[in-house]
């Protein structure tokens, strides 16, 4: 027999579930704030204020609490609990979600978006490799506490409120919720933010001209209207070894030389200042996806593509990697990370490297680890030394180098001082020993290392790096040649970007150099840039920045309503068709 709902056991019940979830709703206002607070460390610069997010993170915020509490009575509402689990369900995806957005927040100054999970979802292994070290510290404690109780807690008290007196109660929740929807309005003017910088979690994915696929009348466009021709010149055609060292998250901010700001890199400003070195570098893409596509492909890595992910960009310029097979080159990739994450040793595979080394090696066996699995800077380009030793042979070769250390969360391998700085440092330290170590060998007398950043790092922007940069501060990376490149040395000015260096490389060592409108020219005695970049946004996914004659467009994407902010470019050709092409021919299935 049921008891009366104003029984003593019915109100129990009802008290130990009110309690339950207002221990929730608290867990969620604290992760709120602390959202607030990671919001304001990360964009505050952009708009020279201090506090201006705070009210707007927190109304956005209040959206997602009257959700819950909406949920709550929905389940005291239906008396069921069979029927109470779909709200209960509803509850745990929306805390969770809320959870995994802060945490992507606080680890790499991103916000959750759909299109990652896809794309890094399954990576368990490499998520947790990034993980780990937050939770290892109080900070990290106190947020997994928070995420804990907010999640199960709602979840558990929404699926047992259908047990609970219906009618006790529900004028208190129903104040409770008014009261947020009320909150929630009074955010303050947000016409001068974009909408993701402090909009909550379910805002930031609704749907958008990303994923807004491109109709009959752009297709018929671009049928009739051929991509602008490539440029050829002839090639020097030099048999010269080659090295890239993409050092991963190294930054303009890092670099006096480049920034004038810190002075976390003085050994590779010291070898810049040696070689040819780029000021107005920039990177094509915002992850090291999307950087190594660029690098190693010479395809700009847009983003809005659906399926978003390194698999699409396997097209490589004059399909280089297998030419220089063809002519007898080795070409080469190492890293000491993990080979398997976004599915990167397939990848290079279809590109044209198949002789590709990561975590997994004898080298790093014994050796502590970090990020991603990987062996500190130092153990890697060590063992890029050994090799060049004892494996290379007599035969040309063409070789990728992959860094892995200063990656966040920074962790501290082979007595390197902990944080950011201390990464940075030891990186620099390495690199510096391995261009001594290629010195020794005899390197450069004919070879060549290029060194630059895969992407800005994944921390928040700093005031003086905005009021230096401008707003492309984001893309901006390092970038130098040593060797035999047949530059002047000094700055090689001009707005340069990583899909350059495929037909730069191609250029330097074949008879013959083709590279599309798209794409400049980084070597030889007059490197010259592109007519016209493309860079992805990594704060906006919908957008792609432009740079023409020197000057800074923005393409909205929206399919066939894709749109300029402000006056289009004048390249010579529509550049938001030629966007259209770029992401048209990608817009599929990856190969798996």
């Amino acid at each position: 027999m049921t008891p009366p709902i104003d029984s003593p056991p019915s109100r129990r019940r009802r008290f130990r579930v009110d309690a339950l979830f207002t221990l929730a709703l608290a867990a969620f206002v604290a992760l709120s704030a602390y959202r607030a607070w990671l919001t304001e460390r990360s964009l505050a610069a952009y708009l020279d204020c201090s506090g201006c997010l705070v009210r707007p993170v927190l109304a956005q915020d209040l959206w997602l609490l009257a959700a819950l509490v909406a949920l709550f009575q929905l389940a005291r509402s239906v008396g069921s609990r069979r029927l109470a689990a779909l709200p209960a369900v509803a509850g745990a995806a929306l805390t969770l979600a809320f959870v995994v957005d802060i945490g992507v927040q606080r680890l790499l100054a991103r916000r959750l978006q759909l299109a990652d999970v896809a794309n890094y979802g399954d990576e368990f292994a490499a998520i947790w490799s990034v993980l780990r070290p937050l939770l290892a510290q109080p900070e990290g404690w106190a947020l997994s506490a928070a995420a804990v109780v907010l999640v199960l807690g709602a979840t558990v008290a929404i699926a047992a409120a259908a047990a609970a007196p219906r009618a006790q109660g529900r004028l208190a929740w129903g104040v409770v919720l008014g009261s947020a929807l009320a909150l929630a309005l009074w955010s303050g003017p947000t016409w001068y933010l974009n909408r993701g910088a402090y909009e909550n979690v379910v805002a930031i994915n609704r749907g958008n001209g990303m994923t807004r696929e491109y109709g009959p009348e752009t297709i018929r466009r671009l049928q009739a209207t051929p991509a602008p021709a490539p440029v050829c010149e002839p090639g020097l055609r030099r048999r010269s070894d080659v090295i890239v060292l993409v050092v991963e998250s190294w930054s303009m901010h890092h670099s006096r030389l480049f920034s004038g700001l810190q002075d976390l890199t003085p050994a590779m400003d010291a070898l810049a200042r040696r070689g040819s070195w780029y000021p107005d570098f920039r990177t094509n893409g915002f992850s090291t996806e999307g950087g190594l596509a660029a690098l190693l492909t010479g395809t700009t890595p847009l983003s809005g593509i659906r399926h978003g992910t390194i698999m699409l960009f396997t097209e490589v310029t004059g399909d280089f990697h297998r030419r220089l097979r063809a002519d007898g080159v080795g070409v080469h990739f190492f890293t000491s990370g993990d080979m398997e994450f976004t599915h990167r040793e397939r990848w290079l595979e279809l590109i044209g490297i198949d002789d590709a080394e990561g975590a997994a090696h004898p080298a790093y066996a014994g050796r502590a680890r970090g990020a991603f699995g990987a062996a500190s800077d130092e153990a890697l380009l060590q063992r890029v030394l050994d090799w060049y030793d004892r494996e290379r042979g007599d035969r040309p070769f063409f070789a990728t180098v992959l860094t892995v250390g200063m990656h966040p969360p920074f962790v501290p391998l082979d007595g390197a001082d902990p944080g950011e700085r201390g990464a940075v440092r030891a990186t620099d330290a390495a690199v510096a020993r391995f261009a001594e170590g290629l010195q020794r060998r005899g390197f450069f007398a004919d070879g060549l290392l290029f060194v630059v950043g895969d992407h800005r790092i994944m921390t928040p922007l700093g005031s003086e790096e905005l009021s230096r940069f401008g707003p492309d501060a984001m893309v901006r990376v390092p970038a130098f040649a040593l060797g035999a490149t047949g530059t002047p040395p000094g700055p090689v000015r001009g707005d340069f970007q990583q899909v350059d260096l495929v037909p730069s490389l191609q250029y330097l060592l074949d008879a013959k150099g083709c590279r599309s409108f798209l794409q400049g020219r980084l070597f030889g005695a007059e490197p010259t840039p592109a007519a016209a970049q493309l860079y992805a946004d990594p704060m906006h996914y919908d957008q792609v920045r432009a740079r023409v004659a020197g000057r800074e467009h923005l393409l909205v994407l929206d399919g066939d309503d894709s749109r300029w902010l402000g006056a289009a470019p004048d390249p010579g050709y529509d550049l938001a068709l030629e966007v259209a092409r770029l992401r048209i021919t990608r817009d599929r299935p990856p190969p798996r």
